[in-house]
Parts: C-alpha cells; structure tokens; sequence
C-alpha cells in the first residue's frame, strides 16, 4: 500500500518524513530543560546528579551573573572568586551545598538558591560592602 499509512519504509518519502519526525522530537527533547522548572530544595535532591548539577550551574549564574550595579557586581565577583579560588568545579560544589543544607531543616523547604546562597556565605564569608 504505497498510498496508504504503511508506506514502503524504501521510499523517499517515508524516509524523508521519518527523519523529520525523529528530528522533530528531538528538537522537542531539548527544547524541554529551556522551560521555566523551579524547584524547592527537596525537588532539586530528588533529581539524579547530572539534573541538580545542571540546574545548580543555572542557580550559580542567576547570583552571580545578572547584577548591573555596581554592588551587585562586586557581590558576584566575590563569589565568583571564591569559587574558583577553592577550585571547585559543579559537582564539587553540588554535593557542597548538599551537606551544607542536610542538618538545616529550614533550607529543605525552601529554594535551591536560598541553600547555595547560604553555602556561600558561610563558605566564602559575606561580601565586601563598598
């Protein structure tokens, strides 16, 4: 049935529409971590590792990426410095803020940043104030 929904799986066509098909779906695939997924502390845990990493480094970025004045750049240079300066790298500061937050029930139920904000502070000390 060339005509119908079984299309001979050899013909240009079928295979044409089939690779956009697939194309399609992945393009759907990646497109869904660009959604807005705000988790709470206890969500965020319950993702496997390379999810909380991923969603930590997006975490880290909104502290320290978006300031414009002039406090805010130097609260994300701070940070930023401290980060490095400890040679962290995502994973390391993932499973940082995990046993930072494990014995502070209050962060469990708040969000991700709140819980890597207070990882900073304590780890890197509060920002100069200018």
């Amino acid at each position: 049935m060339k005509n119908g929904r079984h299309q001979d799986p050899a013909s240009p066509v079928f295979r044409s529409r089939m690779r956009f098909a697939i194309a399609a779906l992945i393009a759907l695939e990646l497109l869904a971590p660009a959604r807005a997924n705000f988790y709470t502390y206890q969500e965020w845990l319950a993702l496997n590792r390379a999810e909380r990493e991923t969603y930590l480094a997006g975490a880290f970025d909104s502290l320290t990426s978006f300031g414009t004045g002039a406090d805010e750049v130097g609260i994300s240079h701070h940070y930023e410095t401290c980060v490095r300066n400890g040679k962290m790298d995502l994973s390391q500061l993932t499973q940082n803020v995990i046993r930072f937050a494990r014995d502070k029930p209050e962060l469990h139920t708040g969000s991700v940043q709140l819980a890597l904000l207070r990882y900073l502070i304590a780890a890197c000390g509060q920002p100069p104030v200018k």
